[in-house]
């Protein structure tokens, strides 16, 4: 079995975890034969090699006129096609993308990269072309514990759904899940992909809390109305953290998530070492999925506001408390049991004693959460993590049987 992903985001650990993650699982089934890795940014790719894999680098399918239109211009293009399989691909000037098809056609399953909400709030129309054209070569396409909701756009919306109902989908979230029951798409409900991730790399830190924080009020749509300045994160928790840190005999590590953070860790960075020297370990430009995965694995403790500083506190029965700031990370917190272990990062950033509070009540509560989160790991959750690519198994046996 020839098998394309597609989508495959980078510059964002979270996202490369969970791409190694499948990429690992893939190459280790007998039935998959080669793998082709199709990149959302050109010029990067996962770190990883096997003589399985291929990694597409030098070009993207980036469909420039479409990416920032509305509804009405999504609209005004479609019409100038037949929607899915009756689509001209001579109109798409696939002669100046001869590669991407000649990919495409060459791969008997099509999966997509686990991703946050591409197919939904984050209106990646490049992917949904992408998968377009797959659907127009009859190729079988499948959602690898993806997230998916609503786009808000009907015209995306409308293509998305015929793509969806044409596919096998998992979704990481229950609520997507509920959503595309209404939508009238099966769905199955899955972990999330990172929890797969397999890493031989050891780091000799120890001793330490970590702290992997973002400006979200700087990139997610939800939260840009909050400006947040660096001040208001110091004040009400990088100072809290460090200060309760240090009081309980840990150091304080400053962990990088992603590249649209380095700015904002910068500033970060230069306030602890100028007030706490001697007590901060910064990795705050780590540039290594690897190391990343690690340092968290590691950790004594963990605040996080990116979602997959929870998934990988999870994995590793690390207490955590999360500043969440969509569905997905309040998701993970409970399927482990800690449903005290995370608040709305806005109630948060709204009450500058909230934070050290919340703090001490899960310090008290050390043993118990971690408990929580041996018995999540060795819980029958733990193995929907595989039921995509298990599915994958079974279909190329069934094939081969006929």
């Amino acid at each position: 079995m020839n098998v394309l992903i597609v989508g495959q985001h980078t510059y964002n650990f979270g996202d490369d975890i969970a791409g190694l993650a499948l990429l690992q699982r893939l190459v280790s089934i007998d039935e998959v034969g080669h793998i082709d890795v199709m990149y959302r940014f050109p010029g990067s790719h996962l770190p990883i090699l096997d003589s399985k894999i291929t990694h597409i680098t030098e070009f993207v399918p980036e469909f420039n006129i479409i990416n920032h239109a509305g509804s009405i211009s999504d609209l005004l293009y479609f019409t100038r096609y037949s929607i899915l399989k009756k689509i001209s691909l001579n109109k798409l000037q696939v002669e100046k993308r001869s590669k991407l098809v000649k990919t495409i056609k060459k791969a008997d399953l099509v999966i997509v990269a686990p991703l946050g909400a591409s197919i939904g709030s984050y209106v990646d129309r490049t992917l949904l072309y992408t998968l377009l054209i797959c659907s127009s070569l009859n190729k079988s396409i499948l959602f690898h514990l993806d997230t998916i909701n609503d786009s808000k756009k009907f015209v995306f919306n409308f293509i998305a759904e015929q793509i969806l109902r044409q596919s096998n989908v998992f979704v990481r979230e229950k609520q997507s899940v509920r959503y595309l029951k209404m939508r009238g798409i099966d769905s199955s409900f899955g972990i999330d992909t990172a929890f797969m991730f397999k890493n031989e790399i050891q780091y000799n830190e120890h001793n330490y809390n970590t702290l992997l924080l973002s400006d979200i009020s700087s990139w997610h749509i939800n939260y840009k109305k909050y400006r947040w300045e660096v001040n208001d994160y110091i004040k009400i928790i990088v100072k809290p953290f460090a200060d309760f840190s240090i009081a309980n005999g840990k150091r304080v590590c400053i962990l990088k998530h992603a590249e649209i953070d380095n700015d904002f860790l910068k500033k970060i960075t230069c306030y602890l070492q100028d007030n706490y020297v001697g007590n901060i370990i910064d990795n705050s430009d780590i540039d290594s999925p690897y190391l990343y995965d690690a340092i968290i694995q590691n950790s004594n403790f963990v605040v996080t506001s990116r979602y997959h500083g929870v998934i990988l506190s999870e994995k590793y029965s690390v207490p955590f408390y999360a500043l969440a700031y969509d569905s997905k990370t309040v998701e993970a917190c409970e399927y482990a049991g800690c449903n005290d272990s995370y608040d709305w990062i806005e109630n948060v950033m709204n009450d500058d004693h909230y934070f050290l509070s919340r703090l001490e009540m899960i310090n008290k509560n050390y043993k118990k959460i971690e408990q929580k989160l041996n018995t999540f790991n060795t819980s029958n959750i733990k193995k929907t993590v595989y039921n995509p690519t298990e599915f994958i198994k079974k279909i190329q046996n069934e094939n081969d049987n006929k």
